[in-house]
């Protein structure tokens, strides 16, 4: 598998003439962690209580067989829907929708369950945490003075 999360080594050497005054190690420690990525194709933007906010997400590649993500938020005024999205080798963008019942920052956490996912869920770093600002939905008055 030539994209698995191994340890290897590099070997280092150094040239040319003042290669002799160089003093290094015969080898290095190298560990590939992730090659391919959740990313956000469109961030959510700044919504009023009730309204509807859209993230985009997309894979970097396709999985080789299924990727679960899943999405959740600590705060029980945000709502997260679907709380969950399988991506396979067709399928490899998604669309989440987010709405509050209060206003304040709040975030939404992505993480691959990897319980639900294929062998290649561990090729995929981690999904960055969405950001989601809520405004209140009170008008202003403007009184004359």
């Amino acid at each position: 598998d030539r994209f698995a999360s191994a340890s290897s080594s590099v070997t280092l050497r150094a040239a040319g003439p003042d290669a002799a005054y160089f003093d290094l190690p015969g080898a290095a420690p190298l560990r590939v962690v992730a090659l391919k990525r959740v990313s956000l194709a469109a961030p959510l933007a700044s919504v009023y209580v009730g309204d509807e906010a859209t993230a985009d997400i997309q894979l970097t590649d396709a999985p080789a067989g299924a990727l679960v993500v899943t999405a959740s938020c600590d705060d029980p005024a945000v709502t997260v829907v679907p709380s969950r999205i399988a991506f396979s080798d067709r399928v490899t963008s998604a669309s989440l929708t987010v709405s509050s019942t209060a206003p304040g920052d709040f975030e939404v956490r992505l993480a691959v369950d990897a319980a639900a996912s294929g062998p290649d869920a561990r090729h995929f770093a981690a999904p960055p945490t969405l950001a989601l600002a809520v405004q209140s939905a009170e008008a202003v008055r403007v009184l004359a003075a």
